[in-house]
């Protein structure tokens, strides 16, 4: 059949279509429903797995590191050194895994912002051009060298005013003149998205161990992935077996896990989301293929109406081409509205829920539905929609078409056409099934996290963070005294009870420590610091002991509280008056 019969046809089979509103309108909605939920979680897939980085040459990029853990490939500012005399990478970098808030000012204009430390080579390593200025030079990367910060692209536009001239002059961070030296480029993308980026200055030939680094390495051309895993593991396990500091159970884990190099897509982008975009994308497919079924079942019944007519066409000598053309024309026409219809309610369950989305899988971007999503979108509604054309016509040819004609159309449903109906049924209802059943699963495990006990009441209690300036706040009594002055000002207020501060919330990531027990025993313990008071904000009660009080203050005897776990583990259920020596500071800690 040629190219204009079948346009002819087409367009014939569109007014047809277009005279039976209801029928198109039904099919199209179920359809794009389907549509829709795929493509907004392909959307989210896409942004945070699927998307290349926009680093040059992306796939050299991995991170260097491990500590026993398979999932984890954090570094250590000790690993430094012997990851930049593998012979398997071109150029390595270090930077802090999270980001922190800094005080930056300029005239009258002040803000409190993202910022994480970083070397010369973590930009050097990432191979992005920056758009306007310089990285740090040797002398700004050394310990006590001078302070310089390079700011985001978005800052310098938000902030500074998009001026070129900038570059060069000097910012107020922290309550310090520091020289601003460069812009980072527009396309540049960090999972923690920041706006400053400042020296680290480490000590060279550091043996620091914090593990709250990523090391970044570009891997020389044609080095493969597997051997520059052998290489890290060669270089960097002395450094971990040299550690006195270990515990027994991080010696066996690093033996099991021992350190390697990852893809920095894998490790730093990719991680945050884990498995759990796969499984929306699973639900979000069973979604899709329900609506199959119930498109499917709509054509059918469509083909039942004009039985007759394909009836009379194949009686003139048609082709089954021929016959099936009208249906493929009406299924080509559902599912590009059905396609446009999804696309639409896809972009609007994005900008509506794009909110609940954690900031760490977008890469610092709000959510949207980019060219190769909508792509997606056309194509699985098309896909669909032929699908299911394809169906009803397999319907057509278990019709027998010579008894319909001489029937005159009254013939009524043939035993195929009712196996195949109750097929779709019993497939649509197993999908179902399945998918009530996955949304079940989630939603009682959520119930399950819901009721575990944590320890704490956080009912009727509100949080915000405070990011005071670091000039005149360096010693321990100077944020103590500000720390009970804001407290102060809190209790005072009508309608609060009570109020604490604290490093981190209770269920929050906590601070790592390496600590002594007094048999020698070494922990590397989690901790937060806080005020009096605070464990009443949350009314965790005390099992043992007392709780901080005002006394407990710089320059007084240390003691510290610790969790009931932590008894059990290290000290037989009795911990009251034992000594640890923290790491740090050296100094030893009595436990009341």
């Amino acid at each position: 059949m040629s190219a204009a019969i079948f346009l002819r046809e087409a367009r014939q089979s569109w007014r047809g279509l277009l005279r039976r509103p209801g029928y198109l309108l039904l099919a199209v909605a179920t359809l794009a429903l389907g549509v829709a939920t795929s493509t907004a979680v392909f959307a989210l897939i896409d942004q945070a797995l699927l998307r290349p980085l926009p680093f040059p040459e992306s796939d050299r990029l991995v991170t260097v590191g491990g500590y026993g853990s398979p999932e984890s490939n954090g570094g250590a500012p000790a690993f430094l050194a012997p990851a930049r005399a593998m012979q398997s990478v071109e150029s390595v970098g270090i930077a802090r895994t999270w980001a922190t808030p800094a005080n930056v000012a300029r005239g009258e204009q002040k803000s409190v912002v993202k910022s994480i430390y970083a070397d010369r080579g973590f930009l050097d390593t990432l191979g992005l051009p920056l758009a306007y200025g310089r990285n740090f030079d040797p002398t700004e990367d050394m310990p006590g060298g001078p302070q310089a910060v390079i700011v985001s692209y978005g800052f310098w536009q938000r902030f500074l005013g998009a001026d070129p001239k900038v570059v060069g002059q000097s910012l107020e961070l922290e309550g310090r003149k520091v020289q601003l030296i460069g812009v980072m480029s527009p396309r540049f993308q960090w999972p923690d998205s920041f706006d400053l980026i400042m020296p680290l200055q480490l000590q060279p030939g550091t043996t620091e161990m914090s593990f709250n680094e990523w090391i970044i390495a570009r891997l020389k051309k044609g080095v493969s992935l597997a051997t520059a895993s052998q290489e890290a593991k060669a270089a960097i396990m002395p450094v971990l077996l040299s550690n006195t500091h270990m515990s027994d159970g991080w010696r066996r884990g690093i033996q099991q896990h021992p350190p390697n190099a990852r893809a920095l897509k894998a490790s730093v982008f990719a991680a945050p989301s884990g498995n759990t975009l796969w499984m929306f994308l699973g639900a979000a497919g069973c979604v899709l293929l329900i609506a199959l079924i119930n498109i499917a079942s709509l054509m059918v019944l469509r083909s039942l109406a004009r039985r007759h007519d394909v009836a009379v066409r194949a009686a003139l000598g048609g082709s089954w081409f021929r016959l099936a053309s009208p249906a493929f024309s009406e299924g080509l026409l559902i599912g590009f509205m059905g396609s446009i219809g999804g696309i639409l309610l896809a972009w609007l369950g994005l900008r509506l829920l794009g909110g609940f989305v954690p900031p760490e899988w977008l890469r610092g971007e709000t959510v949207a539905a980019g060219p190769t999503s909508l792509l997606f979108a056309i194509t699985m509604g098309l896909l669909v929609a032929t699908a299911a054309t394809a169906l009803s016509v397999a319907r057509l040819r278990s019709i027998g078409l010579t008894s319909e004609l001489i029937a005159g159309g009254r013939t009524g449903w043939s035993r195929s056409s009712g196996r195949l109906g109750r097929t779709l049924v019993v497939a649509q209802v197993a999908l179902a099934v399945v998918l009530l059943t996955i949304a079940a699963l989630f939603a009682r495990s959520l119930q399950k996290l819901e009721e575990v006990p944590m320890g704490f009441q956080s009912k009727h209690v509100s949080l915000f963070d405070l990011a005071p300036l670091k000039a005149g706040h360096e010693q321990t009594g100077q944020v103590s005294e500000q720390a009970r002055r804001v407290i102060e000002r809190l209790e005072g207020m009508p309608g609060i009870d009570k109020a604490g501060v604290s490093t981190n919330p209770p269920t929050a990531s906590q601070l790592n420590f390496g600590a002594t027990l007094a048999d020698g025993r070494f922990l590397n313990v989690q901790y937060r610091l806080q005020s009096p008071g605070f464990l009443d904000v949350f009314e965790i009660p005390l099992l043992a002991g007392r709780a901080l009080v005002a006394t407990d203050q710089a320059g007084s005897e240390r003691v510290c509280l610790v969790s009931q776990a932590f008894v059990r583990k290290y000290f037989d259920g009795q911990a009251l008056g034992q000594l640890i020596s923290m790491q740090e500071e050296g100094r030893q800690v009595p436990m009341r």
